[in-house]
């Protein structure tokens, strides 16, 4: 016995535990197995008892009597089995819960066990705290779900009680200290230790004592200020000022957001029971609330932002009246307009009209007296985007972070109160929390920045546009580039020399900078407004100031009148044209080649115009593009961001806009050409008002005073002869066409392949429209007709060489653009029919593209010699609804 070390009262006790659940089992074991015999038994007594009520029942007719024997006996059998399973069963559950209690009463003593090592170890080794508060959890567990008798059989629960007690105290008396000393190493080791032991209630206050220390620490918003250079003048102090706000606010948000995203997660698993991560949340918004709003409010008096916006607004107002609210003679100056013909009198009176332009051009409505230098205040802007950005970027860290943390809450009262019955819920279960009201000081403060930033950047822009609109009407070569994109697939190189001006290009950068400035701040209201004033300066200045313009360019293109030859040539007007796109003109008498070269500028000029507004369109949609993607990249999802792409979308209806107004100046450019494309048509055919009368079939004229040359007329009542000479020879329309591309290939070469298309459809559709009127006058024979066709063929491939669409390389998508020329083709068709009665087969066949009434081809096909006009009309007779 000396020789055997003693067992410890530790090792006793786990083999008096391993003999006491041996023994439970084998009486669990012979429990079950006495249960199976009875339920054996029970089955085998209701066999016999159903195999004589069976035979019993067969006599049933004879004697009644047996018939109540045998139920009395089958009444009584299976009582008495029912009633020895259902003492097996109480014997059973009685069995389990005394083993239960057993379990329960062993795992409370060795848990007792466990709290009282580790936490008389834990003055050596502080990791053993964690072990006996593990020991005191599960014996709040067990202890919740043993009974009275079990407990009092363990006799264990005074010795756990002052274990438990002991510990509790010990823990807060450290967690004390760790608190009052800040010692942050320590409050993590002990924080976890608290929801453990229960004492989340306790430890919050506590908790949060020290986050508001530490938090007024790492917001501190004492920043080292150089006191030499803030006293060298007041200039340099604001500056410093300013820079001092900016740190300090950057001190506080990413103070306040480093400390929550440490301590948060340990915070909501140790202290969530006792709304701990609500409090830490709540803490930290209103330290930082309270310094940021402080700060912010200095800002805006420094700054004096509400005054400064307000200037601003009446310079903004300034300037739309001078570019929308028809302030004409601006305009005009603007773009150098000059309604005297007289070239001497121009020259004579330039300098005082160029004295009162530049007065206009150097008026910038009021901004450089109301709103200092442009870099004065973009410098602004740039500090309030700053401040913007920083708060919205806290708000969205807070907000996320105190949604997360309801989120929680909520899944963390459910799994507490699951068990319990509906009632116990209804007064137990919290109702939701509003951790950070929807509307702060904060939010206010940072809505009244936002309000003045957007309106003094819009300033800023309409300032900027301002100046893009000086000086892309200025006469400098430097602000002409070459158009963008040319994409021409025609034999006559469309748009090789289409130029854009500095207009479009710097219009458009201040209102992409100013915009995505906005959007960087990443504050929704404010990129709202951005993005409505940007769509507003597009939607309406800049459509106003390239439409007038455009408008005067047109009238300086007037064939005769203008920059293109008339019938006459250049005229004294021509030259003094120059004056709208910004060219000196030269003197008479100078060199021709100067004057050549000086009109072809001028041209190039007046077409930039036509082409700004064409580019003007395509940066309106890419620039809706580019907001878009900011804002999927920049912004959360939300009913704020959705209101905020309507804003963008509001550019597409403006690039529908811009898109109308280009097609209607080029419309305006069309009617300018038109009557010299009349003129040339005329001419041609042998129409021209010029006194000249009708020589025959074959004539030969003089065209000008020096020139002469042989031409036929328009002549279609042909003979043999008559037709061979019509076709060794040019007819009228080889010099119809010839001047026709005298007239347009200076403007088309210079505009856009879009515009140069439109422009090109709209001069041959004027003149189909003549040619139709001369066809009227005329007689045909069946060879004539076949002239007809052959001109009319000529007149078509002619067209679509000419234009650079591919829209327009088949004739059905030319008569579609173009219906004269189609109108051209149907009277061709119908003149050349071999009888009349395929007249009607071949208007039925066209059903739905033919648009020659039956008025217009009765009228045609009695100009045929060889058709008689009672047969036509009897053709005819039933209109066009027949056909």
């Amino acid at each position: 016995s000396d020789a055997l070390p003693s067992p410890s009262p530790a090792d006793a006790l786990k083999l008096i535990i391993n003999a006491s659940k041996g023994e439970l089992k084998k009486s669990k074991e012979s429990l079950r197995a006495s249960i199976k015999i009875k339920k054996s038994v029970y089955a085998g007594s209701s066999n016999a008892c159903a195999k004589t009520y069976a035979q019993h029942m067969s006599k049933a007719s004879h004697v009644n009597t047996d018939l109540y024997e045998v139920l009395n006996n089958l009444k009584e059998n299976g009582s008495q089995a029912s009633k020895e399973v259902l003492e097996l069963e109480q014997k059973s559950q009685s069995l389990e819960n005394e083993i239960t209690d057993l379990t329960n009463c062993l795992e409370l003593r060795q848990q007792t066990l466990v709290a009282c090592e580790a936490f008389f170890a834990a003055n050596t080794n502080s990791l053993d705290f964690e072990t006996a508060s593990n020991a005191i959890q599960v014996y709040r567990e067990v202890r919740d779900k043993t009974s009275e008798p079990a407990l009092a059989m363990a006799d264990c629960d005074a010795r756990f009680r002052e274990v438990e007690d002991a510990l509790v105290k010990r823990v807060l008396k450290l967690y004390e200290d760790a608190v009052s000393v800040g010692d942050l190493e320590g409050l993590s080791d002990l924080t976890p230790l608290l929801g453990t032991l229960q004492l989340a209630d306790q430890g919050v206050g506590l908790y949060l004592r020290y986050s508001k220390a530490a938090i007024m620490e790492a917001i501190s918003v004492d920043v080292d200020v150089d006191v030499d250079v803030v006293g060298e003048d007041a200039e340099m102090q604001n500056k410093s000022n300013n820079n001092n706000i900016m740190a300090q606010l950057a001190k506080i948000f990413n103070g306040s957001v480093t400390h929550l995203r440490h301590h948060l997660p340990m915070v909501a698993h140790a202290l969530g029971g006792a709304d701990g991560d609500v409090g830490l949340v709540q803490l930290v918004n209103v330290e930082v609330e309270k310094r940021a709003v402080a700060l912010l409010r200095e800002f805006c008096k420094d700054r004096d932002l509400a005054n400064l916006c307000a200037r601003g607004e009446y310079v903004s107002t300034q300037i739309e009246d001078r570019f929308i609210a028809g302030d004409a003679g601006s305009l005009f100056l603007l773009f150098g307009h000059n309604e005297d013909g007289d070239n001497n009198k121009m020259n004579s009176s330039s300098s005082s009209a160029h004295a009162v332009g530049d007065a206009r051009l150097l008026d910038d409505c009021g901004f450089s007296s109301e709103l200092g230098e442009v870099a004065e205040l973009d410098a602004l802007l740039d500090e309030s985007a700053l401040v913007l950005q920083y708060t919205e970027a806290y708000e969205r860290f807070i907000r996320h972070a105190a949604e997360e943390v309801a989120k929680t809450r909520t899944h963390r009262h459910r799994l507490e109160h699951k068990t319990k019955t509906q009632e116990e819920k209804s007064t137990t279960d919290e109702h939701e929390i509003e951790i950070i009201a929807r509307h702060t000081e904060l939010n206010e403060i940072v809505a009244e920045i936002g309000g003045n930033y957007s309106g003094l950047e819009r300033t800023l822009m309409m300032g900027n546009m301002q100046r893009a609109f000086i000086n892309g009407t200025s006469s400098d070569s430097r602000n002409y580039t070459e158009l963008a994109s040319i994409s021409a697939s025609s034999t006559h190189v469309v748009g090789s020399k289409a130029l854009q001006t500095s207009l479009v290009e710097e219009t458009f950068y201040a209102a992409q900078r100013s915009t995505l400035r906005a959007f960087a701040t990443g504050h929704t209201g404010t990129a709202c407004a951005a993005a409505n004033f940007c769509a507003d300066a597009i939607g309406r200045v800049l459509l106003e100031v390239l439409s007038k313009r455009a408008e005067e360019c047109a009238a300086a293109l007037k064939p005769g009148k203008g920059l293109l030859a008339g019938q006459g040539g250049l005229s004294k007007q021509a030259l003094a044209a120059l004056s709208t796109v910004g060219i000196q003109a030269t003197k008479g008498g100078e060199n021709s080649d100067l004057k050549r070269r000086q009109v072809e500028d001028g041209i190039a000029r007046a077409c930039a115009a036509f082409n700004d507004m064409e580019i003007a369109v395509v940066y309106t949609r890419q620039l809706e593009t580019q907001f878009q993607n900011e804002v999927e990249d920049g912004f959360p999802a939300g009913d704020l961001t959705e209101q905020l792409v309507m804003c963008i979308k509001s550019l597409r209806s403006k690039a529908d806009d811009l898109d109308a107004a280009s097609k209607q100046s080029i419309e305006g450019l069309s009617q300018q050409i038109l009557p010299r494309v009349r003129a040339i048509v005329n001419e041609a055919v042998g129409q021209e008002n010029t006194g000249a009368a009708a020589m025959g079939s074959v004539t030969v004229g003089v065209m000008s005073n020096s020139n002469t040359a042989s031409s036929v007329r328009m002549n279609y009542d042909l003979d043999d002869e008559a037709y061979e000479l019509s076709q060794a020879g040019d007819g009228y329309l080889s010099r119809m066409c010839s001047a026709l591309d005298d007239l347009l290939n200076p403007i088309r070469t210079h505009l856009s392949p879009r515009l140069s298309d439109a422009v090109m459809i709209a001069a041959v559709g004027g003149a189909a429209k003549r040619i139709e009127a001369a066809i009227r006058k005329c007689q045909f024979t069946a060879l004539g007709s076949l002239s007809l066709d052959a001109d009319v063929r000529q007149f078509i491939a002619y067209t679509k060489e000419r234009l650079a669409s591919p829209e327009y390389s088949s004739n059905s998508g030319l008569y579609t653009a173009c219906l004269p020329i189609a109108r051209l083709s149907q009277i061709s068709m119908l003149m050349n029919v071999a009888d009349l009665d395929d007249v009607a087969d071949i208007m039925r066949r066209a059903k739905g593209s033919w648009d020659l009434h039956a008025e217009d081809s009765k009228t045609f096909l009695n100009l045929r010699v060889d058709f008689e006009s009672k047969k036509v009309n009897a053709l005819l007779r039933l209109g066009d609804d027949h056909f």
